[in-house]
Formats: structure tokens, C-alpha cells, sequence
């Protein structure tokens, strides 16, 4: 793997919002106010119908300590947070606003809060490992057997070939489910260049090392 990088890393904290002000006395208004000067965002809700928490509340492109922030997400049930540098700092972000929410403005918040946590790692990168179609015979035989089938349809030769794969969880036996393990060639890119995009359900650098793993896998 070569020239990794990170497209979307997102921390997501399951909680309920109305607890961190059980007793109904922080003036939201005020503290989204607070929270647009302490981390810089550029874009927030400047309308009343847009402080919408079934819709959800969104601020985006911020900056701080860790470098940038792409985007912050309130939910009822929950927070979000993107960054590009890794869902570690992502989640490190959140800790740090609510923590820092706490003590400015008595939020009550603690890590037990949170009754579940999830991440999204979005990654590209280079491979010259036959990472498509090295996966299965049977599919590269398929395949083999789609291109022969256009050709004989539109009378020339296109080669196709397998160009994603998706590893996931049975959705049926939860409400809630992570995102699935997925690799495929990058949109709009040749073939030849060998370049791949893949989406998984985990931290960051848990995610990149998987994909290592694979790759020394396919070129053994």
C-alpha cells in the first residue's frame, strides 16, 4: 500500500443529549455560540429553524489542536465528529468539547454516558496487488465470461473485471449495526493506476493495518 489517505475518520458517541442538561438550565443558544468561537467553525446554524436536533445540528470546518476539524454532528441520541486525521483524534476531539463543555458551562457529562460507541474509516490508497481480481476464480471466470458476452452483444472487446468486494454483518440481527468492511477501485480512476478506496467499521489505524495484512495476503 502506498500514498494512504484518510478520506473521512468519524467517531460517533451514542447518548442521550437531554441528560448532559438534566435539569433544563443551559441556554443552548449561548453555548452553540461558545462552541463556534472556540473551535473556529466557519459554517454553523444561524437561523432558529435550523437548530433542529431531530434533524440534526451541524458545524463544520473548524480547527484545534489536533489540526482541522471537518465536521460536528448533534443528535438527539448522539454526537459525531469527522475529522481527516484519524478516528483516534476524532474521538479524542469529542472528549475534549464535552469535557471542555463541563467546565464552562456545567454540562453534566461522564464517560459512562455513552451507551455505545461506532466509527467510519474511509481510506484510499495505491496497490499493486491484484486486490480485485485475486479474489475469487469463480469471479475472475465470470468476468472472463461478462467481457466474451459484450463483445459478442456490442461487437468489440470491453474487459471487465471484479472491482469491489464487501465483507457485513447479518443486518437482521440488530437495530444498530456497524458499517460494512469494503474495498473497491476508486470511481473515475483507470484500472491501470490501481488505485482503491475502502470503507470499514473501525479506528483508523486498525483499518490500515487490515488492509496491510490483505495485501501481503494477495502478493505471497
Amino acid at each position: 500500500m502506498e500514498d494512504v489517505t484518510i478520506i473521512q475518520a468519524r467517531f460517533i458517541a451514542f447518548l442521550e443529549i437531554v441528560d448532559l442538561d438534566p435539569r433544563g438550565q443551559l441556554h443552548w443558544p449561548d453555548f452553540f455560540a461558545a462552541l463556534v468561537e472556540h473551535y473556529a467553525f466557519q459554517k454553523f446554524p444561524q437561523k432558529y429553524e435550523e437548530f433542529d436536533l431531530q434533524k440534526g445540528i451541524t458545524f463544520a470546518d473548524g480547527k484545534w489542536e489536533g489540526g482541522h476539524i471537518n465536521k460536528v454532528e448533534i443528535y438527539p441520541g448522539g454526537i459525531a465528529v469527522d475529522t481527516r486525521s484519524s478516528n483516534e483524534d476524532s474521538e479524542r476531539l469529542f472528549q475534549e468539547c464535552l469535557t471542555w463543555a463541563a467546565t464552562k458551562f456545567g454540562l453534566q457529562y461522564h464517560q459512562k454516558m455513552i451507551k455505545r460507541k461506532a466509527y467510519v474509516s474511509q481510506l484510499m490508497f495505491h496497490s499493486d496487488a491484484p486486490i480485485s481480481s485475486a479474489l475469487s476464480g469463480s469471479l475472475s471466470g465470470l468476468a472472463e465470461k461478462v467481457t466474451q458476452a459484450v463483445e459478442q452483444s456490442y461487437g468489440e472487446r470491453i474487459n471487465y473485471e471484479p472491482v469491489s468486494f464487501s465483507i457485513h454483518c447479518d443486518q437482521t440481527t440488530r437495530q444498530l449495526f456497524p458499517a460494512a468492511f469494503s474495498v473497491s477501485r476508486r470511481l473515475g480512476v483507470p484500472f491501470t493506476e490501481n488505485k482503491y478506496f475502502s470503507e470499514a467499521p473501525l479506528p483508523t489505524g486498525l483499518h490500515e493495518e487490515l488492509l496491510r495484512a490483505f495485501e501481503a495476503d494477495l502478493l505471497r
